[in-house]
């Protein structure tokens, strides 16, 4: 008789934890130290979380350091001694909305507009100063503020503040992957500069405040093609869409990925700097001309202004004025260019030689512009300022997924974040600072 052998195999199920036990532990980990990380950082502390904050440059601050340093809000005591009272929250969330051509989410942008005097009050309660002035800029009303050492100076404030309140900062060190666990993000795996790996674990939460992508060229043949090859003035190797990607992975819904701040004027001034020429000068008479020296412009609009100089070969146009032109903008608009040798004066010859324009095409363009010698010259290349897409949050900063459900664990606040700016961004440094305190408040309390 033929005998059966039936093996029974148990097999057991092992769970492996997520972390070894040289991992470092803490509440929240905070990824990335611009204003939004800053700001993370030191409201989940005020909040009484222990904290780690990564940056993977040498140094703090991200783009916030070279950011101009303006903060919009309505409310402000500053805007009230000014005689200013007639503004209010949502007179800002209208701005907010109108200029990012209704593609910003009216719930998030109140969010903003609505905590944004909170904010302004509170880095100030925490040493960051402002100057005494109110200013307008595309705004119904004076509402922006400077911090004194504009964006660096904030930066630096808020650095200041987190680390006396007990947060532990450690540069060069990249973030590299999410940890998930259970459907939730317990933490993060960060390479050193020497090319160590270390993991973190966040018993609470992690904040993604790492920026937006600007340098990312693969991002923008995914998701915005037009953009590809646009050079950007955020500091080289910080907005490498680091959040976005390690987000994507776990899940997270990625919106308005096509959307961007594209200055138009821009000049390079060099070793990496940007600043932007007046377009007075081209409203006041000057002559925007390619290389072939043929004017190509049909109006001064922004968008329009920024599509046709992109147009050309090497996205670049070549603006030229006369002293006539120069004396009703004003010699002192243009001294970051001056001061950055990318002004050029002389003959029609001169720039033509210096610029690589057809000689003939800009003798005639210069003709029939009626422009007279000195003439002056500036190289123009339009260039990306900020990234307004990124990923989906809610009202609590808390990261969403394809779905619109919450991803447990994962907070994000500042450009890595999408449907808050909309097609254009000049509130950036206030969404940063309020999302960035909703951000590191629901964290510390492992919302």
């Amino acid at each position: 008789m033929r005998r059966i052998w039936i093996v029974m195999l148990c097999v057991i199920v092992v769970t492996l934890p997520a972390f070894s036990a040289s991992a470092a532990v803490t509440d929240v980990v905070v990824v990335g130290s611009g204003a939004a990380g800053l700001a993370a950082a030191l409201e989940a502390r005020q909040n009484g979380a222990d904290v780690i904050l990564l940056e993977k440059m040498p140094y703090i601050g991200g783009t916030t350091r070279v950011a101009g340093g303006g903060l919009c809000a309505a409310g402000v005591d500053l805007q009230l001694k000014a005689g200013i009272t007639e503004d209010s929250p949502e007179v800002h969330a209208r701005d907010m909305l109108e200029l990012g051509q209704y593609r910003n989410d009216p719930e998030l942008v109140r969010t903003v507009t609505y905590n944004a005097k909170h904010a302004v009050d509170w880095i100030r309660a925490n040493g960051v100063a402002l100057e005494d002035e109110v200013v307008s800029y595309m705004t119904t009303y004076p509402r922006i503020y400077w911090c004194k050492g504009r964006g660096f100076g904030l930066a630096e404030g808020l650095a200041k503040a987190c680390r006396e309140a007990g947060v532990r900062i450690e540069l060069e060190t990249r973030a590299v992957k999410l940890v998930k666990e259970d459907g939730a993000i317990v933490g993060v795996i960060a390479r050193k500069a020497n090319g160590d790996e270390v993991a973190y674990q966040a018993k609470k939460g992690v904040v993604l405040a790492t920026g937006g992508f600007g340098e990312n060229q693969d991002l923008f043949r995914e998701y915005a093609p037009e953009l590809v090859g646009i050079r950007t003035n955020n500091p080289k190797g910080v907005a490498t869409g680091d959040g976005i990607l390690m987000a994507r992975e776990v899940g997270a819904k990625l919106v308005d990925m096509e959307l961007g701040r594209i200055v138009p004027m821009g000049v390079a001034i060099g070793q990496g700097a940007w600043t932007s020429a007046p377009v007075a000068l081209l409203t006041e008479g000057g002559l925007m001309v390619n290389e072939k020296g043929q004017p190509f412009l049909k109006d001064e609009q922004d968008r329009d202004l920024a599509v046709a100089i992109l147009a050309q070969p090497n996205h670049t146009g070549y603006l030229i004025f006369d002293g006539t032109v120069l004396q009703k903008v004003g010699e002192d608009s243009l001294a970051r260019i001056k001061d950055g040798g990318a002004l050029v004066q002389g003959s029609l010859e001169d720039v033509a030689v210096k610029f690589g324009i057809d000689p003939r095409g800009l003798q005639d363009a210069a003709k029939k512009a009626g422009l007279m010698a000195p003439y002056y010259a500036i190289s123009i290349e339009p260039y990306i300022h900020s990234t307004t897409g990124g990923l989906a949050i809610n009202t609590l900063a808390q990261v969403l997924d394809d779905k619109g459900n919450i991803i447990p664990g994962l907070f994000a606040a500042g450009e890595v974040t999408g449907d808050i700016q909309g097609a254009d961004q000049k509130n950036a440094l206030i969404d940063c600072l309020v999302f960035g305190r909703i951000a590191g408040r629901n964290a510390a309390q492992g919302h």
